[in-house]
């Protein structure tokens, strides 16, 4: 709960806390839409979506991702984790970065499954393995 919160009456000076669950349906349907018209999201005409729109949506889902609830955050954090999948296995990485980027999936896997995800520090994870993807060529032999 934040300060704004705690004052029973609206302030001229502070605008009223949104609410939580509109604010989440809000998000939550946004993200719908991008996960079902990733056509609409193409930076270039033409052609499918490639890595970089995909990693470009994991970075929007991240930013999102504080604006939800505890099972709002679960299901994005669910379909992050899925992105991530996909891209880990389009890359080339070498042993010593593949192993260290499944720990750090399972990382993930665990924080989404908790009643109550700590969404900064799934965040910091979820980067640092894209960081890894965007760093190696996909299907580069």
């Amino acid at each position: 709960m934040i300060a704004a919160e705690n004052i029973p009456f609206s302030t001229p000076t502070r605008p009223s806390p949104p609410d939580r669950a509109t604010a989440d349906d809000e998000t939550m349907q946004a993200l719908e839409h991008m996960l079902a018209n990733p056509d609409e999201r193409l930076s270039r005409e033409g052609g499918s979506p490639d890595r970089l729109d995909r990693c470009a949506l994991v970075r929007e889902m991240l930013e999102r991702l504080d604006t939800l609830g505890p099972a709002g955050q679960g299901d994005v954090m669910g379909r992050v984790i899925s992105l991530l999948v996909t891209e880990g296995e389009a890359s080339v990485m070498g042993e010593g970065n593949r192993r260290t980027f499944c720990e750090q999936l399972d990382h993930l896997r665990h924080e989404a499954g908790r009643p109550w995800p700590d969404a900064g520090s799934f965040c910091r994870r979820a980067r640092n393995l894209m960081e890894m993807v965007e760093e190696t060529p996909a299907g580069a032999t």
